[in-house]
């Protein structure tokens, strides 16, 4: 154990990234404090708070992603509203590190694979009118303008991730479809993506070595969804055949996001992670296999 905390609370215990995050800190001599409102966690503040009076730390998890415009109030309830709720219970419950799993859409996209950004670019993507985004983007701002002294703030920032255990992940069935397709029309754009225990460490290295009121970009690879698509293919040993559809024809997509998402590039780099928390991603395509 490097840093000198012994008890964590962990939200979302029941989600993709925290059933692979609790283990690891137990694993590194850490107790844990799992939350989750599956089992009805956050319904009573003043029972919450005397858990979280046992704890020094707090890795806040929980969260909804979501694209679909009929659930943006439950986006902005489970992502921003709910943080705003947690992260004064947890100042008040004199914790002493607050690490606010955030996203990488807080940086904004770019138009094309050159730009890459990081934890220095603006956020930029108001006009995409996506809930989960703009969610995201708010809560780690509310977050990080709690941090001082006596309550530090760090934000990591994940990539689109892949792997864990496929019944969590919202990607299991989109890289089961691509899997299983030898020819395949994908929109322009890209993300970086990055496999879930990487992510996992990261959140413990932004435990122990994260600098407070910093943020921490927490990706592995960048690429267009055609590249992905293509290594899917690969990792299965399989032939594939896939090209992106022009922009003309993207417009007369039926699906908004689609429409709105053509041309968007998720692409960052982490050299802020590699120095200051010594992150060093694997390859995702261990991650990929575990979600086939």
């Amino acid at each position: 154990m490097v840093s000198d905390f012994k008890k964590i609370a962990v939200t979302g215990s029941t989600g993709l990234l925290a059933s692979r995050l609790i283990p690891m800190l137990e694993k590194k001599g850490y107790l844990t404090l799992p939350l989750s409102s599956q089992k009805g966690d956050y319904a009573h503040s003043d029972k919450l708070k005397n858990k979280l009076l046992e704890c020094d730390a707090v890795i806040h998890c929980a969260g909804k992603v979501s694209y679909d415009p009929k659930e943006s109030k439950q986006v902005y309830a489970a992502n921003y509203h709910f943080t705003k709720f947690f992260v004064e219970l947890a100042k008040e419950s004199k914790i002493k590190k607050f690490i606010q799993v955030s996203s990488i859409v807080t940086f904004g996209y770019g138009k094309n694979k050159i730009e890459l950004r990081d934890e220095t670019s603006e956020y930029n993507a108001r006009n995409l009118q996506l809930a989960y985004w703009n969610s995201k983007y708010e809560s780690e701002a509310l977050a990080l303008s709690k941090n001082n002294k006596d309550f530090e703030v760090v934000a990591v920032n994940p990539g689109t991730i892949l792997g864990g255990n496929p019944t969590k992940s919202l990607f299991t069935s989109f890289v089961r479809k691509m899997s299983k397709l030898p020819f395949l029309v994908v929109p322009h754009g890209g993300s970086n993506f990055v496999a879930v225990d990487d992510v996992a460490s990261g959140c413990i290295a932004a435990l122990e070595m994260g600098s407070s009121g910093s943020r921490y970009l927490l990706g592995s690879e960048n690429l267009t969804y055609l590249e992905l698509y293509q290594r899917i293919r690969k990792v299965c040993h399989k032939s594939s055949f896939g090209f992106e559809l022009p922009e003309k024809l993207l417009r007369f997509s039926k699906n908004p996001r689609i429409r709105r998402m053509n041309g968007i590039y998720l692409f960052h780099k982490n050299e802020k992670a590699k120095r200051e928390l010594n992150y060093h991603p694997s390859s995702i395509d261990n991650a990929i296999e575990e979600l086939l």
